[in-house]
């Protein structure tokens, strides 16, 4: 797989050790920490949210993708490949949600709520069912 950008976002809350936070996320996910840029949001009930974005390409992405894929264990490879064709968009990006509340104590574990979102983006174009094979193979590997 050749990865051409890899977007992490991922909402603080203001009850949130701002500083700490950003600093394990980026420690956790081998990502410079100068790649993340911060801006603020209202939350649903108005709580003040910060939005943190990293956007990575090139080289960069793809070292990132292969330490990050690299550090996923089996259990957590067999989950995204099962589950591989709800987590690819129309245009063959792969999005993985993270716990956050995992990753900040050093674990890496699937989530839905309150997650880290990881979107992966190719290189190069293909039709679904074979991209969805090459995923398939590459986390198996």
């Amino acid at each position: 797989m050749q990865f051409k950008s890899v977007e992490i976002v991922y909402f603080l809350h203001a009850t949130e050790d701002y500083d700490k936070v950003i600093v394990t996320i980026a420690k956790e996910l081998s990502a410079s920490i100068d790649k993340f840029e911060v801006s603020s949001a209202e939350g649903h009930y108005g709580n003040p949210l910060r939005i943190v974005k990293a956007h990575i390409t090139g080289v960069e992405a793809r070292d990132f993708a292969e330490s990050f894929f690299g550090r996923l264990s089996s259990i957590v490879k067999d989950n995204i490949v099962q589950e591989i064709g709800l987590s690819l968009n129309e245009y063959g990006d792969l999005f993985i949600r993270l716990d956050k509340q995992q990753l900040l104590a050093g674990k890496i574990v699937l989530a839905e709520v309150d997650p880290i979102r990881l979107k992966f983006k190719q290189r190069y174009n293909m039709p679904r069912e074979q991209l969805l094979q090459a995923y398939a193979e590459f986390l198996q590997t």
